[in-house]
This record gives structure tokens, sequence and C-alpha cells, in this order.
């Protein structure tokens, strides 16, 4: 072969190869695929992401309020926003529209970023030769027609796809497909609507309103409306009337979803004695299956620090203790998505949950949440003192004790074979009894044993919230964000092995080398 004709075969695999690689390049640009070797697919977007993105019938905007050159813990948060955004505007066929900029130089933008949803947050950076106090911006905001939801503040690149997918969901989702979320008011219950957004419940409320409709519902001699899907029944002080429990039970049969969150008794510091607490729902309950008793739960060794008045002579003073009425629990049953990745509960003054021995062969019941194996209950709780709290009382019984029962199948109405209540008002129609449903629809509730524990566990509440809407999809973005890693000891024959192979199999191949090369020598 002459030299002409080598030169012209090395231009010719020169364009070849760049033809190639021209040819690779439109491709990925249009079909990607990654690697992600992570246990838990952190770096992969979610099957759930995807598909809030896959289906976009116009442009959506996404305007990314961010302050340039933040220190640690910081400093990627910019970056790890934009890679997610690219990644859906990805899987999004290009109907996602990104831009960025920066409210921290320009008053004017900061006054943009404000009125789409966007607020600043106070930021602290300590170093050993400065300190930092100033206000910064690391928002999101979201515009899809005449729809607009911003997410305000991204402190962890663990959330961000949750808080995104949230967000997307919200804006793309047409009111009138949303869920009504109905919240029963009227015995006491606490008022979303009175609490600021920086209060726990303003938060639930907030964040429940980002993804459903939030009704208030105070049930009088009137159904629940027909739009209501899930109800949640929050911390009653008050017993419900016969009509109400009613018209709570027909709404179960037709197919609703109940949320309870029932506390057998309330704290009164000002006599420092428990309240009970006469929601007179413990028949109805036990007859759908799950009982609540009528005792407290004290765990001396997991419990949360709460601010609790302690007698310091003659005087009771507010201090942060270990407070035994304010349990902890690490005891949650990994395979429910709801608790899969919650790291730990706190039940404040909460009562024990037992399964109804008489539970119909059509109902399942699934204890989500135990106390811990050092909680006990008692139902001669007479002090709400510390000190006295950390003395054993006569009827202790130790635990574990189920916390939170999760009932789904069918289930028989409780004014089964019962004439229906009759109405308050003495203008109001009776109820027919031929219209009383005796038999639900398949559907589910969950049973909680504290009212108070929403404000610490505003992650599970919409877990449960999403289990009983039967939407998985944000349950399991949440789940994988909040995940964290454990790491089980091995025991001693897995350590001898791990040993052997890092000690031994390197040994192993040089002899093997050495040996092999020794017979091609000879």
């Amino acid at each position: 072969m002459t030299r002409s004709t080598l030169i012209r075969h090395a231009w010719l695999q020169m364009f070849l190869w760049i033809g190639i690689a021209v040819t690779l390049n439109h491709i990925t640009s249009a079909r990607f695929a990654r690697i992600d070797m992570t246990a838990n697919q952190a770096y992969t977007l979610s099957e759930a992401a995807r598909l809030a993105v896959s289906n976009l019938e116009r442009p959506l905007h996404a305007k990314v309020w961010f302050t340039d050159d933040l220190d640690p813990p910081f400093h990627h948060h910019k970056q790890s926003l934009l890679d997610r955004l690219d990644e859906l505007a990805a899987w999004s066929g290009g109907h996602i529209e990104i831009s960025v900029a920066d409210p921290s130089k320009d008053p004017s933008v900061a006054a943009q970023a404000q009125a789409a949803g966007v607020r600043p947050v106070p930021y602290v950076y300590k170093d050993w030769d400065r300190k930092e106090t100033r206000v910064v911006y690391m928002g999101v905001s979201f515009s899809y027609g005449a729809q607009n939801r911003a997410v305000d503040a991204l402190p962890r690149i663990d959330k961000m796809e949750y808080e995104l997918v949230r967000a997307i969901l919200a804006v793309t989702t047409p009111r009138e497909d949303e869920v009504r979320i109905g919240w029963l008011q009227g015995n006491g219950e606490p008022d979303l609507s009175h609490y600021a957004p920086t209060n726990p419940l303003g938060q639930l409320r907030d964040r429940i309103s980002d993804r459903y409709t939030l009704t208030p519902l105070a049930i009088g001699d009137t159904p629940i409306d027909e739009d209501i899907e899930t109800l949640l029944v929050v911390g009653p002080q008050l017993g419900l009337t016969e009509m109400t429990q009613f018209h709570l039970d027909q709404f179960l049969m037709r197919g609703g979803r109940i949320a309870w969150f029932i506390s057998g008794f309330q704290p009164d510091f000002s006599t420092m004695k428990p309240r009970e607490v006469h929601h007179d729902l413990h028949g109805i309950l036990g007859h759908y299956g799950v009982v609540p008793n009528r005792d407290s739960i004290l765990d001396r060794v997991e419990n949360m620090p709460t601010q609790a008045p302690i007698r310091v002579g003659d005087a009771l003073q507010v201090a942060q203790v270990a407070y035994p009425l304010v349990p902890k629990t690490s005891a949650l049953d990994r395979t429910v998505s709801a608790v899969r990745n919650l790291r730990q509960m706190v039940f404040p003054f909460a009562t024990t949950l037992s399964v109804s021995p008489e539970i119909s062969e059509a109902v399942d019941a699934e204890v989500w949440v135990k106390t811990s194996d050092s909680a006990v209950s008692t139902r001669l709780l007479g002090t709400l003192e510390t000190q006295s709290l950390r003395s054993p009382l006569p009827d202790e019984v130790t635990g574990p004790f189920p916390l939170i029962v999760a009932l789904s199948g069918t289930f028989r109405s409780y004014f089964a074979g019962r004439s229906p209540p009759l109405p308050t008002a003495s203008e109001a129609e009776p109820i027919d009894p031929e219209t009383v449903l005796l038999d639900s629809r398949p559907t589910r509730m969950v049973v909680v044993s504290s009212s108070d524990m929403i404000a610490n566990n505003l992650d599970f509440v919409l877990n449960t919230l999403d289990w009983l809407a039967q939407d998985r999809r944000l349950i399991e973005i949440r789940s994988r964000d909040t995940a964290t890693a454990t790491f089980t000891p091995p025991n001693a024959s897995e350590v001898w092995l791990w040993r052997l192979g890092i000690a031994g199999l390197p040994l192993f191949l040089v002899l093997l080398g050495g040996g092999v090369q020794l017979l091609r020598t000879r």
C-alpha cells in the first residue's frame, strides 16, 4: 500500500469518527440515559417526577430566584436546583422554560421575587476569620397558564425533587380535578385558618393546600358533600353528637376515607392534672375495628425534651426537660409507604390503641407504629409534674403498644340494625331508613392515638393523606428524600471472609501470575 493510500485511509477514518461522534451527540441530545449506582437512586428522577412533566400541554415557566456565591452548606444548592430543572425539562420534551435571577443585587428584582411568592430567608455564615449575616433567596416559582405556584425556600438538596414535583403538580392540576380534603370543625377541633404560616399547624395547612383543596367542615343535619373524598378528624374536645357520627358513618359507607387523630386526655398545666377528653368515639371506632383505650402512655427513656413545668421549692417553673408524657419511637413498620423512611415519630399525650378481637374478616388491620419497649401505660395518671412522673405507678403495664392503626376493606355500618338519629332542627326532614347505607364500598382509614402529634410529624400527615387518596407518587419521592443509610455490623464469620478476601485474594493472584510466568519460561 502506497503512502498516498495510507494518508487517504487516515483522513477517511478521521471523518468517519467525526461523523459517528456528531451522530451520537445528536441522538443523545434527544434521548439520554444514565447509570445511578446509589442505593436509593438519589441522582435519578423518580417515575412520579417524570410523569409530572411528561404530559404538559403548554409551556411551564420556571423562574429560579437564587442568591449567587453562597458559602457552605448552601454553596452547591443553586447548581443542584438547576440540574434537576434541566433534567425535568429534558423529560418534558422541551415544555419547561428555565430562567435565573439574583434578587439580592437589585431591589426591583427582589420585589418581583416576593410578588412571585419567593420570600427572603435569613442566612448566617461563621468561619474562624469572619461572621456574616444577611438575607438571601433560595426559591423557584412556576407559571403554567393562569396558575402560579412558588417554592419559597429550598434549604436541603435531598428535598428538592419532592418540593419541585409537588409545586409542578399543584400548578398543572386543574382546580376542578383537585382532591378535596375536609377538616372537621364544631367539636373543639383546632381551626387551621387562625394559625400563622410559621406555626406548625399553619405550615400543615399551607402544605395540604399546595396539593389538595382544604375545606373546613361543620357537620349538622346535612350529609357531607359528595365532593369531599377524604376527611381529617383532629382532636375533638367535645362529644360528637349521634347525628354527626351518623354522617361520618355514611361518608365512610359511600367510600370516603377518614384519618382520626384522637386524644384521650389533654394536659391542664394550670392545675398540673390531666383532663379527660370525652369525644364519644370509642363505640364507633371500636365497631370499625380499633379501640382507643382510656389510659396514658409514659416513656421515661425514649422521650422528646419539652418545655414543661417543674417544681422548684414551692413554685413551678417552665424548663426544657425530658418529659415522659411526650414519648418518641422509631418502631415503625418499614413495609408501609406512609412511614417507611421517617426517622422517628413523637406522640405527645398519647393513649394506647387495640385492634378489636371482633374485627370483621372483610377488614385488614395494620399496626403502622408502636411505642418503644421502654414505654408503659397507666390508668392512674394523676399529675403532670415531671418529678412525680419519673416514679413508677402501681398499675403500670410495659409496652410496646400500638400508636397508629390503619384499616382497609369493606366496613359494616355502625347504624346497621338501628334507627337513624333524629335531626336536631325541628324543621329538618327525618332520615328515611331505606336510604341508609349498611355496607361500605372498599375504603380505608387511619386511627392515631394522639391529636397533638400532627404538629411534630407533618411529613407523616401528608403521607397519610396521600395513602388515603391512594396517590403514592409523592409518598415515594418524599420517602426517598428522607431516607437515611443504615449500617448493620457484620457477624464474626463475615469479618473473617472479608479479611480473607482483602489479604488472601491479592496474594493468590500474585502466586497465580508467578506460576503462569514460570510455566511459560520453562
